[in-house]
């Protein structure tokens, strides 16, 4: 049995409700770090259970998890904490005397 949970409140989808499929996905590189969402044109259970799907129970939970993904706060999601922060690179000059 397949149990599919909201990735930001933590409800348990029941069978027949109309929830939201998306896939996240992070690529870090050397010099940078990209993130992304895509969000699927309807559900369906075999694409659900794929490794880099996000399930929301709302609009609302869709749109606090992608603020969240984009921000530099810390991301509750599902119960957990983790800290999410942004990289910028900091360069300093100094004068030769």
């Amino acid at each position: 049995m397949v149990r599919f949970e909201c990735d930001t409140c933590g409800k348990l989808k029941d069978n027949g409700e109309p929830w939201i499929l998306g896939f996240a996905a992070e690529s870090v590189g050397v010099k940078s770090a990209r993130r992304e969402i895509n969000i699927a044109s309807g559900w369906d259970d075999a694409q659900a259970v794929d490794w880099l799907a996000v399930h929301f129970c709302s609009d609302d939970c869709r749109a606090e998890y992608t603020e969240r993904l984009f921000s530099n706060r810390t991301i509750p999601i599902a119960g957990e904490t983790a800290s999410v922060k942004k990289s910028t690179a900091v360069r300093t000059r100094r004068k030769r005397a």
